[in-house]
């Protein structure tokens, strides 16, 4: 008997213990306006875009979609992520511009994006942000 109200004892502790592990509602939004958590969510999704575009363009060049399937699919998944860009933009106001003035300029041919934290050029590739080294 003493055993089986052990048994039920730990089940109870370990379900409390586990609680905030299986709500990750909560366990993610503590202390996160609704603002904060829209935007993050959004910058996940094109993230994921962008990564799906180049898995695209990886499968085209490796001859296992059509060019007409290629062409599809990127279009649609620029859209996409052009809409998340575009609500990105409206959730966080004005777009940023560099704080800090680089001592070089990244030629356009070289160029690909901007840092989400400074707003500098970025050059292709590049792991980190040469202006304030945030990672990209």
């Amino acid at each position: 008997m003493i055993e089986l109200i052990m048994g039920v004892i730990v089940l109870l502790v370990g379900g409390l213990l586990l609680q905030p592990i299986l709500n990750k509602k909560q366990l993610f939004n503590i202390g996160r306006d609704d603002k904060e958590i829209a935007v993050s969510e959004l910058q996940r999704e094109k993230r994921a875009l962008f990564r799906e575009i180049k898995d695209i363009e990886l499968d085209f060049h490796m001859g296992k979609i059509s060019e007409s399937d290629f062409d599809e699919l990127t279009t649609s998944y620029r859209e996409k992520a052009m809409e998340k860009m575009k609500h990105l933009e409206s959730l966080n106001g004005e777009k940023k511009r560099p704080v800090l003035q680089p001592e070089y300029n990244v030629p356009e041919a070289e160029q690909e994006g901007y840092c989400q934290e400074c707003g500098s050029a970025l050059f292709r590739k590049a792991g980190f942000c040469g202006v304030c080294g945030h990672k990209v």
